[in-house]
C-alpha cells in the first residue's frame, strides 16, 4: 500500500471558481485532464462538490484505509472512494496498542463514520 501524505491543491480562489462550472467543462477546459470514471456517481444526485480529490482503492469491507484517508485528507479535500478486489492494504499504526474489539465483522460493510473496531493502548 501507498500513502501519498502530501500532495498539490490548488488555491482555494481557483476552487471558488471553478464550482461555478459543471465538472465536463471543467475538464474539456483543462485540456482532458482529470475526468472521473463514469461509473463513480455521488451518493445522492443532488451532491455537488468541487475540491481537490483525495482518491482511496480499497476492498470491500475494508474500513481500516478509509481511517488512513480521513487522518490525510485536509479541510476541503473530496474523499472519492473505489472499490476493488485487486488491492491488498496495509495500514501501519500510529500508537502502540493492541485490537481489542471488532465491531464490524471482515467482508461486512458499515455506514461511513460508524465505530468499527477499538484498540487499548500499549506503553512503549
Amino acid at each position: 500500500m501507498q500513502v501519498i501524505k502530501e500532495f498539490s491543491r490548488p488555491p482555494s480562489a481557483l476552487l471558488r471558481e471553478l464550482s461555478a462550472y459543471d465538472s465536463a467543462t471543467v475538464h474539456e477546459a483543462y485540456g482532458g485532464k482529470g475526468a472521473l470514471q463514469s461509473d463513480l456517481k455521488p451518493l445522492d444526485n443532488r451532491m455537488k462538490v468541487c475540491g481537490p480529490a483525495a482518491t482511496v482503492s480499497a476492498r470491500p469491507g475494508d474500513n481500516l484505509i478509509l481511517h488512513k484517508a480521513i487522518y490525510v485528507a485536509a479541510k476541503g479535500d473530496v474523499l472519492v472512494v473505489i472499490e476493488t478486489e485487486k488491492t491488498i492494504v496495509e495500514v501501519e499504526a500510529t500508537f502502540n496498542g493492541v485490537l481489542q474489539t471488532v465491531l464490524t465483522p471482515v467482508g461486512e460493510t458499515a455506514p461511513v463514520g460508524a465505530l468499527i473496531a477499538t484498540y487499548r493502548e500499549m506503553p512503549g
